[in-house]
């Protein structure tokens, strides 16, 4: 009797827990409960602040300091392009047909083997054999001429046509063609509708600053979306439908025979097959669609709605910047996860732009600034998710990162500026060297047309000096020879009287 008892009283405990789970799901589901917490949660944050002193001071620390909301409703819409599935459902039975039935190059191959293993002969091996008598064993008593080798004549199936290349480098294309936009499209394609809130307060209370950054994110089906719904589902079911296909394909027979064989290369060769046979032609227009088409088969229509709450809903969000400031303050954390001390020398790197290059005119106070790009780069990485064209109520919101964004925008600006002069003045630099070169070039040439000037000026002297002494010496000469002709004509007609 017992046993039956607790039985019972188990069955209806068990009762009374599902009930309550089914009510919990009901008043949940229900389309104003939400609103019913929020009153609830609302009436009670009102009155700790009006009956505790305390929580009144905090809320007014947290209403005198700078807030910022922000309500963005989101919904998304899809526009599917199904002409690249058209266009492999249109070939795949052509590759289907190829891969089963590949062309084939037969060709015979000769060789000499002894004649024991030798499998096929026919007219060339005789000939051969009468033109290489060395093959001969004997010939017996009825003149059979009994060989010891022979030429044998095989055939060999070539699978390794270009033909047949184009196809499997066709597939393995078609396959990473398939599969990227399977995956993004899968994990991207369902449509949802988003609705997020932002909530910013920054605020001194009892000489603490505290910043509380909340954000939170509501997403559901879209709704009134069932045609594109279908759309969608049809859209996969096709994709898949060409994936399970690609696949086999690729892992196919036909496949294997190329593992080892390189993709040809654009551009397709026109061979006669490629571009009379319809089966490659329809592949070969694929081949060309696949190269050509970058886009993804999907075009997504984003909405966005930004709205400024109504002065009830943002004394609400104050109520939740108040929670999350109890939350911290309120209790302390009783199980330490991690401890972490980190001890950092730092030092200021010198550079010659130190002491040159700075922006300020003349007479004012300096302004620096850190020109180094990894610097730059450092600090645009903290706001490059804002956006470049933000609204009015996104700019509010997010107020401080877009005035820092601002300074990092002139910062850069200013470091082009600088790296810009300092361009200029590297290539007034170089102008000035390459004037001073011309200079000293063209002084150099001067002196060396005056030292040869000169030089052909002590040349000329030096052979008027020796024309002079020459012309002396010559002058001398003549004198002696005609007072010696003069003293001979005298002896000889002094002889002549005296004979």
């Amino acid at each position: 009797m017992k046993k039956e008892t607790n039985l019972e009283e188990t069955r209806v405990e068990k009762k009374k827990k599902t009930t309550k789970r089914r009510n919990i799901k009901i008043a949940i589901e229900g389309p104003s409960s939400f609103k019913k917490v929020n009153k609830l949660l609302t009436t009670r944050v009102n009155n700790l602040k009006k009956k505790n002193k305390e929580a009144k001071e905090i809320y007014s620390g947290i209403e005198n300091g700078s807030n910022s909301f922000l309500r963005v409703k989101r919904t998304e819409n899809t526009n599917f392009d199904l002409t690249w599935i058209r266009i492999i459902e249109d070939t795949i039975p052509a590759l289907d047909e190829i891969i089963k039935n590949p062309r084939i190059n037969t060709k015979n191959v000769s060789n000499i083997v002894p004649i024991e293993l030798a499998k096929k002969t026919n007219s060339e091996s005789i000939r051969h054999l009468s033109s290489h008598s060395q093959f001969v064993k004997e010939i017996d008593e009825q003149g059979n001429v009994i060989p010891n080798k022979i030429l044998n004549i095989e055939t060999e199936d070539n699978y390794l046509t270009y033909e047949n290349k184009f196809i499997a480098t066709l597939i393995r294309r078609l396959v990473l063609f398939v599969e990227k936009r399977y995956e993004y499209i899968e994990k991207y394609s369902p449509l949802r509708d988003y609705e997020v809130l932002y909530v910013k307060n920054k605020s001194i209370i009892n000489g603490v600053e505290y910043t509380i950054e909340s954000k939170v994110i509501s997403s559901k089906i879209s709704e009134n979306t069932n045609d594109k719904q279908v759309a969608s589902t049809t859209f996969m079911k096709k994709i898949s439908f060409i994936r399970k296909y690609v696949k086999y394909f690729y892992s196919s027979q036909f496949m294997k025979m190329f593992k080892n064989e390189k993709n040809v290369r654009s551009p397709i060769l026109q061979t006669n097959i490629i571009r009379k046979n319809p089966r490659y032609r329809k592949c070969y227009e694929l081949y060309r669609f696949i190269e050509t088409y970058d886009k993804l088969g999907v075009s997504f229509l984003i909405k966005e709605t930004f709205d400024k709450p109504e002065k009830e809903l943002e004394e609400k969000y104050k109520n939740l910047a108040l929670m999350n400031v109890l939350a911290l303050e309120g209790s302390e954390a009783k199980i330490p996860l991690k401890k972490r001390e980190v001890k950092k020398n730092t030092r200021i790197l010198k550079s010659i732009d130190d002491d040159i290059f700075t922006f300020y005119p003349l007479g004012t106070d300096p302004e620096f600034i850190r020109i180094d790009e990894d610097y730059i780069n450092y600090k645009t990485g903290k706001v490059k998710d804002l956006k470049k064209k933000p609204k009015k109520l996104e700019r509010k919101y997010d107020i401080g990162k877009y005035l820092n964004k601002g300074k990092i925008d002139k910062d850069k600006a200013r470091r082009e500026e600088l790296l810009k002069r300092k361009k200029l003045e590297q290539i007034e630099f170089e102008k000035e060297q390459k004037e001073l070169k011309i200079k000293e070039e063209k002084e150099r040439q001067r002196l060396a047309l005056l030292k040869q000037k000169e030089e052909e000026k002590r040349r000329q002297d030096e052979l008027e000096k020796a024309r002079t002494f020459v012309k002396n010496v010559a002058s001398t000469d003549l004198k002696e020879n005609e007072e010696n002709e003069l003293l001979n004509s005298d002896v000889n007609e002094e002889t002549n009287l005296d004979n």
